[in-house]
């Protein structure tokens, strides 16, 4: 089942689904666009936390994102790419979430092209 713009108006005003940061303006017919909190960034040294970070090729990042999830019993979240993102060379990956986990989104940015 793929929730709809309604849904999950209804989800989030139930406290389930996004019970953090939700932004009306980030959702879609059939989606949410998670807003970026911090980005951590790694070195040959250390790990960088920071706002902003311009990735060059073959580099990677993870992004915590500023909404927090709490995945109802019955649903699972599955983190999918834009296409808009997909065309600068930038794959974005997440896991999924489980029915029933509570957490920041974290996802991995890797610059390809």
């Amino acid at each position: 089942m793929i929730l709809v713009d309604k849904e999950i108006k209804e989800m989030v005003n139930n406290k389930q689904l996004i019970i953090e940061s939700f932004d009306l303006n980030n959702l879609g017919s059939v989606s949410y666009d998670l807003a970026i909190d911090k980005i951590i960034a790694f070195s040959e040294e250390s790990k960088i936390e920071c706002e902003e970070y311009e990735l060059c090729s073959g580099e990677f990042v993870i992004v915590k994102t500023q909404e927090k999830l709490q995945m109802p019993y019955d649903l699972l979240g599955r983190i999918e790419e834009k296409n808009s993102v997909m065309r600068m060379g930038l794959i974005v990956s997440g896991p999924c979430y489980q029915p029933g986990h509570e957490t920041y989104a974290y996802l991995r940015g890797l610059m390809i092209s």
